[in-house]
């Protein structure tokens, strides 16, 4: 019995001598997520009867789209540019100020509204946080368009004044 006992501490011991041992020689995990296609999602939508969804037509070169869905609010978009920043698109029918502190630090400072040139109207309202993170926000119909990342206040403009609502051709139609 005593053998049984020895036999099972060490394997206890090997096991746990081998994670340690991987846990202090390992990288830190990078993950990467994969490309999609978004504008699949944004006819879907559109086609579901939203007619105001706001979307980039195209991405910049070396931008890639990470996630594109449908959200109990409105609709969710999720990038990364050519340096691997982040940034997000958000449309809801919710309170501008709770978006902002959602996807902002919490305190996050209201700054000056800008124009920018686009589909979406020209007034956009600014927003900062103190980890540099910022955001620009706009009303679409009844619903909030939220901007927002981890890039260039001026990138994140760009992008805004690029967002259309205009209808996709139906992929279905296209396909006869």
């Amino acid at each position: 019995m005593s053998g049984m006992i020895g036999a099972m501490l060490v394997t206890v011991l090997v096991v746990a001598a081998y994670v340690a041992f991987r846990a202090i020689n390992r990288d830190d995990l990078e993950l990467e997520r994969e490309p999609i296609d978004y504008l699949p999602v944004v006819s879907a939508l559109q086609e579901a009867g939203n007619d105001g969804i706001a979307y980039p037509p195209t991405l910049p070169n070396g931008w890639n789209a990470v996630d594109a869905k449908q959200t109990p609010e409105g609709w969710a978009l999720d990038l990364y540019t050519s340096q691997n920043r982040y940034l997000g698109l958000r449309q809801q029918d919710r309170q501008l100020r709770d978006m902002v502190a959602e996807f902002l630090d919490g305190e996050a400072e209201e700054g000056d509204e800008v124009e920018i040139p686009g589909d979406l109207g020209p007034t956009w309202q600014t927003f900062s946080d103190r980890d540099g993170d910022h955001a620009i926000a706009t009303k679409v119909g009844e619903e909030y368009v939220v901007v927002f990342g981890s890039i260039d206040l001026d990138q994140i403009k760009v992008f805004a004044g690029s967002l259309t609502t205009e209808p996709l051709p139906d992929a279905s139609a296209a396909a006869e």
